[in-house]
């Protein structure tokens, strides 16, 4: 990673670039399409009782749909930079780069 992100905002920075993989041995990584389910078993990894409500949440298809329209507006080749920039994360996480195209 080192000097191609270094000149983006840190919150914007692909997840691959700010986060040790190697040198961390984390017994669970998350996202948030899955959250709830990934929440249930980590509650149970610690002997947790599960919680039944969360609030103020926002997710799933209403997110789905509000990137649909913010890369309706951009062009080809930003989505492309776009893409390429993320390429990595997409792969980690399991993303499918075609939603997005």
């Amino acid at each position: 990673p080192g000097m191609r992100f270094s000149k983006i905002n840190q919150h914007w920075r692909p997840y691959t670039a700010i986060c040790d993989f190697c040198n961390v041995k984390y017994k669970v990584i998350s996202k948030m399409e899955t959250f709830d389910e990934d929440r249930g078993s980590i509650l149970d990894m610690l002997g947790l009782e599960r919680e039944l409500d969360r609030m103020h949440v926002l997710g799933g298809d209403q997110t789905r749909e509000l990137t649909n329209q913010y890369f309706k507006n951009i062009t080809e080749e930003v989505k492309s930079e776009l893409l390429d920039l993320y390429k990595d994360d997409f792969a980690l996480f399991n993303y499918d780069m075609d939603t997005y195209l």
